[in-house]
């Protein structure tokens, strides 16, 4: 049933006090919507009540929603106050985000919640441990999708793509590297597709970690992903990367909106640096009627001179390949792990999002709640919700060595298993002649 504002509140009482002393209370509810579409941002509120004076020690365990993604995007949170019979209640009001990820009928389970109330200044709190009652809501998949996976509701999505060299020809062995930056009002970030990277024949492609933002103020969502691949050309001729489009649904006019870009299609031109000219047998063989000495001063000059004359493509090829050795899965670990000791719980997620893109047993979207589920643990478990409690609270003092301690389990079930290995690889530092390659994107 939903009203004006969907209220369901549970009235509890902390076991040993009495109704003369302090009281509390939580309610969960949302705003009263037209139609719930799958991937549309949907505000949950989430109002803790007491008549107490002050809250302190807020916790808020945010259960798995089967079918939608429950998560706290602001850590701000609202003064409530109202008086009922005559005595006055104070509240606190959190906005949850939860993003339907399929239609039908959506539950949110019980929320557990627990928080201490102060009677006044000076005197002692009172604990309570309390719980919601659960949420049912009415989803609906947008018209024009036919798999709910990937849907993206925004009434303001942008998408931007950069080419680095933009130019249309290359040589073999030439790296370009395609950005695209996706930035939506009312989505997180978590919640885009990852940019396609179709097999070509003759490129290999080198994807690396996205940069995954959200962005919040005022109860106003932002949510940024941007992604880049690198392009390796390994053989002449013509290339083309296919044409790819971004699909979206604007929930305020109610209509599917698309954006196209178009194929990019480069001329593979052949590299001098990488092939043999015919006379080399002839000089050689006239090296071989020289001292050592001069062999040796003539080598040094000759390798002087191909590195002035071909370094700022070895540069290129240099940083392509430091580029893929920065994001492979080992390094990206190491940037988890390091975040965890540090104890910066922010960071932490951010690399842990980024680490997890590396495991193919994951299915979008890349979440804690996806990675406890998918690799059971009690310690990864408790871990994990240490991690989400100092999300909800950046100014609380997060231990990150349990988290730390967790993943490295994880990740040696999961390297056991089925891990990227495309993202694992690092390419080679430069591709070879043309003839003995093949695309391998």
């Amino acid at each position: 049933m939903r009203g004006v504002v969907l209220g369901l509140w549970m009235y509890l009482l902390s076991p040993g006090v009495s109704a003369a002393t302090v009281q509390a209370e939580v309610g969960i509810g949302v705003s009263d919507a037209p139609t719930i579409w799958v991937g549309q941002r949907v505000i949950v509120n989430l109002d803790l009540w007491s008549t107490g004076f002050t809250f302190s020690d807020q916790r808020i365990h945010l259960p798995e929603v089967v079918g939608g993604l429950l998560m706290k995007t602001d850590s701000a949170t609202g003064k409530l106050s109202e008086t009922r019979s005559g005595k006055t209640w104070q509240g606190l009001r959190y906005d949850l985000s939860l993003f339907p990820q399929r239609p039908g009928t959506l539950s949110i389970p019980p929320i557990d919640v627990s928080f201490q109330v102060s009677a006044g200044y000076g005197q002692p709190s009172t604990a309570f441990e309390l719980r919601t009652d659960p949420l049912t809501l009415e989803v609906v998949l947008p018209p024009g999708f036919i798999d709910p996976n990937g849907v993206i509701t925004s009434n303001d999505l942008t998408v931007t793509e950069t080419w680095d060299p933009d130019v249309d020809s290359i040589r073999v062995g030439d790296a370009l590297t395609r950005m695209v930056t996706r930035r939506a009002e009312d989505v997180s970030a978590v919640l885009f597709p990852p940019l396609p990277t179709p097999a070509i024949d003759g490129l290999a492609s080198y994807p690396k970690a996205p940069q995954v933002t959200d962005q919040t103020e005022r109860g106003r969502l932002v949510g940024e992903r941007t992604e880049s691949v690198t392009f390796v050309a390994q053989r002449e001729g013509p290339i083309t990367i296919p044409e790819w489009r971004v699909r979206w649904w604007n929930p305020d006019t109610e209509t599917l909106e698309e954006k196209a870009f178009e194929a990019r299609t480069f001329d593979v031109m052949p590299n001098p640096a990488l092939g043999e000219s015919a006379a080399s047998g002839s000089f050689r063989a006239y090296l071989g009627r020289l001292p050592v000495a001069s062999v040796i001063a003539l080598t040094l000059l000759l390798a002087g001179g191909a590195l002035l004359l071909f370094r700022h493509r070895l540069i290129r090829q240099l940083q392509v390949w430091r580029a893929q050795r920065a994001v492979s899965e080992p390094a990206r670990f190491r940037q988890v792990t390091r975040a965890c000791n540090e104890g910066e719980a922010a960071t932490a997620y951010n690399a842990l999002v980024a680490w997890m893109t590396c495991l193919d047993a994951l299915s979008l979207p890349v979440t804690l709640a996806a990675l406890v589920k998918r690799f059971p643990d009690a310690r990864l478990t408790t871990a994990a919700d240490g991690l989400q409690r100092a999300l909800l609270d950046p100014g609380q003092v997060w231990d990150g060595r349990a988290m730390a301690t967790a993943l490295r389990g994880v990740r040696k079930r999961a390297l056991t298993s089925t891990v990227g290995t495309a993202q694992r690889a690092l390419p080679p530092l430069n591709p070879g002649p043309p003839a003995s390659h093949r695309a391998d994107a």
